[in-house]
């Protein structure tokens, strides 16, 4: 799947910037804490984002979670607007 400007151009950027953290601690609990928000809301953005992508972003494991192949490629795309918009 090809992720458009369009696509994350109309996602809420805090969804993004969580989902980047959580993608890099793969761990929502540390990506809450360098955040600065709970396990909670950091699990019902990406949550959100799951929905409103229709992808499935992470795979829970005992020890965190796993990057879907999804995960990985939007990653990418949103790596490369936060770059262009934070510089």
């Amino acid at each position: 799947m090809t992720f458009t400007s369009k696509l994350l151009g109309n996602i809420d950027l805090s969804l993004l910037v969580t989902f980047q953290m959580v993608l890099a601690e793969k761990n929502a609990t540390k990506a809450a804490q360098k955040l600065g928000l709970t396990q909670g809301a950091v699990s019902k953005q990406i949550s959100k984002l799951e929905r409103i992508t229709g992808l499935e972003l992470f795979l829970r494991k005992n020890n965190g979670l796993q990057p879907t192949a999804s995960a990985d490629e939007l990653g990418d795309a949103v790596h490369t607007a936060l770059g262009a918009l934070l510089g």
